[in-house]
């Protein structure tokens, strides 16, 4: 489980000591993770599941860049069990890398129309 700094220090092999400066751990955690992905990165090509492997390496590191205290650690792993109180919760994971579903720029077009002519729009 690499939601939790446990899980995510033993599939990086660091330290999951909580912290509150969180840059050397992040280093660390960073090259542990570009290292493993190194080392499954001759399957990409055979294995389906290739995309989500890197996928969780990321989601390892940004599991072990959250900065806590020792004391806080735990209440902070049981807020990651709880269940979200609310039924729109799509993408609810993917909070943390948040992706455009919808995205609202300003977009303009014109065209001349010639004289004489008649359109419908």
């Amino acid at each position: 489980e690499v939601h939790t700094r446990a899980g995510a220090a033993t599939l990086l092999r660091v330290d999951k000591a909580a912290t509150i400066d969180t840059e050397l751990v992040t280093a660390e955690a960073r090259k542990a993770s570009k290292e493993l992905q190194k080392q499954f990165a001759k399957m990409q090509r055979v294995a389906p599941d290739f995309d989500r492997a890197v996928a969780i390496c990321e989601e390892a590191v940004e599991t072990l860049r959250r900065g806590s205290t020792p004391e806080a650690l735990p209440r902070h792993e049981a807020m990651v069990r709880e269940g979200i109180p609310t039924a729109r919760a799509m993408g609810l994971r993917d909070l943390r890398h948040p992706y455009p579903i919808v995205l609202m720029a300003p977009e303009s077009a014109s065209w001349t129309i010639p004289p004489g002519e008649r359109w419908r729009l």
